[in-house]
């Protein structure tokens, strides 16, 4: 039975196809990470806090005791956020390397011939969860800044409790927060919900870093990437104009772009000619299985036009989303070259 070579999807949709699908077990993977960490959290890290807060409970808050409590919350924090960080990163390269052979895998698996992709070496990737900046910083260093900033927050509703002639217990709640409340009014709630982002984060920026690496290892089948955006009314501008968009090997931006970033990026193999191969006496199947054009996509723009005018503007605000259901700018113009966006007024001025 011949081959319908117009149904016949290229190796770059395939990949694409699979990779996004992929996408979405790593989104129920970060859940299980935030969830071993925030059990960290809940279980030792508050207690922990609570527990120093109410030692000084009925006794008068003297200089020197308020010195001692202040520090003493630094100290938690300093060790808590530690500690999550060390249980962590031992998951984060176990990803990274399991992430690495599934890359080269699904490109693998793609191609109408066998040809062996290279994979990253362990020291490679570790070194990648280690030493290469997620978000302009380092994992340990996202994990120790928050920890600071946590203990600076704590410390600040300690001074305002004692300011306002509070006891203990009051400041406890301004921190935990209230039973009524089910504890999301306090301090530490915030802290969990950072964490998260950082967490997930985190996970994406090993995916997206292991990613780029095993393409750059195999420059002799991938060309180029394409951005892929997550598509939903949480997509940010700056992403959603990156949505589609085709970057060299070693040059463009890359996910994650920001904290919660759930972007990511797929290969673009090159076609057979630019492999060097002959396929003249190829099958039109394997021919145009190989044919180096990037797999066509729905873009951002196109599922937002699609969507309805309260979505828009709950996307884009008011002004924005009437400049683009009239088509007098592309949700790409919505950011410049720097990946800066631009003001409604900088907008109106494309026109």
């Amino acid at each position: 039975m011949p081959v319908d070579l117009a149904q016949l999807k290229s190796v770059n949709e395939v990949v694409r196809d699979r990779i996004i699908r992929h996408a979405i077990l790593l989104e129920q993977y970060k859940t299980g990470e935030v969830r071993k960490i925030i059990s960290f959290f809940n279980r030792s890290l508050e207690p922990d806090l609570l527990e120093k807060l109410t030692k000084y409970a009925g006794k008068t808050l003297t200089e020197n005791r308020l010195r001692l409590m202040r520090q003493s919350m630094k100290d938690v924090m300093a060790a808590g956020y530690l500690r999550m960080r060390k249980d962590l990163e031992p998951d984060l390269i176990d990803l990274g390397k399991s992430q690495g052979k599934w890359d080269a895998a699904v490109i693998e698996k793609a191609l109408p011939v066998r040809i062996a992709l290279n994979t990253l070496s362990v020291p490679t990737i570790k070194e990648m969860v280690v030493n290469r900046p997620i978000d302009g910083r380092l994992v340990r260093e996202w994990f120790e800044e928050l920890g600071q900033a946590q203990a600076i927050k704590v410390n600040r509703q300690i001074m305002i409790g004692v300011a306002e002639g509070e006891g203990i217990d009051e400041i406890v709640r301004r921190i935990r927060g209230t039973a009524k409340n089910r504890y999301r009014d306090g301090i530490l709630a915030r802290s969990r919900r950072e964490i998260e982002s950082v967490v997930r984060t985190s996970v994406s920026g090993v995916v997206n870093n292991v990613r780029q690496g095993t393409y750059r290892a195999n420059a002799d089948v991938v060309k180029a990437v394409q951005w892929v955006a997550t598509l939903d009314s949480h997509t940010c501008e700056v992403c959603a104009a990156y949505d589609g968009q085709v970057y060299g090997l070693m040059d463009g931006p890359r996910p994650p772009q920001h904290i919660g970033c759930r972007c990511t990026t797929v290969p673009v193999c090159k076609s057979w000619k630019e492999m060097g191969f002959d396929f003249k006496e190829m099958p039109a199947s394997e021919r145009a299985a190989m044919n180096g054009r990037v797999a066509d996509k729905v873009t951002y723009g196109q599922w937002l036009k699609g969507q309805s005018r309260q979505t828009q503007e709950l996307v884009l605000g008011k002004g924005k989303a009437q400049l683009f259901r009239s088509g007098k700018v592309a949700i790409r113009d919505f950011v410049d070259d720097r990946g800066r966006v631009l003001t409604l007024k900088e907008l109106e001025a494309l026109d």
